[in-house]
């Protein structure tokens, strides 16, 4: 998850990512190592509608997280080497991370986790907002594998994505610019 100061679709200027949102107060810049800690705690409660099906006790279910966080780190770093991995900071301090693949068609929105403590601000809404706009001016569609039981699912329908596939715990859902926004697509 190298730092790639450089790349032809995604950086601009002083507002940090082609394609992110311009918010008052918030910047994108690329993960580093020192960033695994946040990245492991957001991790693990962006997990939490997971956890509250099991009967493990707090241990069981960190050790089960901080695995299911490393296998993610390592399937994302070797499968999408030239992805964006991206903190998101306000004030200087890390409210959530954003896993971009923008090199082909569709763009893929591997992940996005936003901190509790700043969540239902519209932060989640305006960054894939933002992508969806790159993708109408590229004409590409974005893609993203959903859990089942992801509270964002119906964010995701709202902004237009649309169900291609059962995938047994996900769905593969594309948001192609200039479809009709599908009423409710997945049961």
């Amino acid at each position: 998850m190298g730092d790639r100061q450089e790349s032809g679709k995604i950086m601009n200027g002083e507002t940090g990512r082609k394609g992110m949102p311009h918010m008052e107060g918030i910047i994108f810049r690329s993960q580093t190592e020192e960033d695994i800690p946040f990245l492991l705690q957001a991790f693990y409660t962006s997990r939490d509608y997971e956890m509250d099906l099991v009967q493990w006790d707090p241990e069981m279910r960190k050790a089960f997280l901080a695995q299911q966080f490393h296998a993610q780190r390592i399937h994302y770093t070797t499968h999408y080497p030239d992805a964006d991995f991206l903190i998101m900071e306000m004030n200087g301090a890390p409210i959530g991370r954003v896993y971009l693949d923008l090199q082909g068609d569709p763009i893929l929105l591997m992940d996005i986790i936003v901190i509790p403590s700043h969540r239902n601000l519209g932060i989640g809404t305006a960054v894939i907002r933002s992508l969806l706009a790159l993708a109408k001016r590229e004409n590409s569609r974005v893609r993203i594998y959903v859990e089942k039981l992801n509270p964002a699912l119906r964010l995701y329908q709202r902004l237009g994505f649309a169900t291609e596939e059962d995938t047994g715990p996900h769905y593969l859902m594309y948001y192609t610019p200039g479809a009709k926004a599908p009423r409710d697509n997945v049961s």
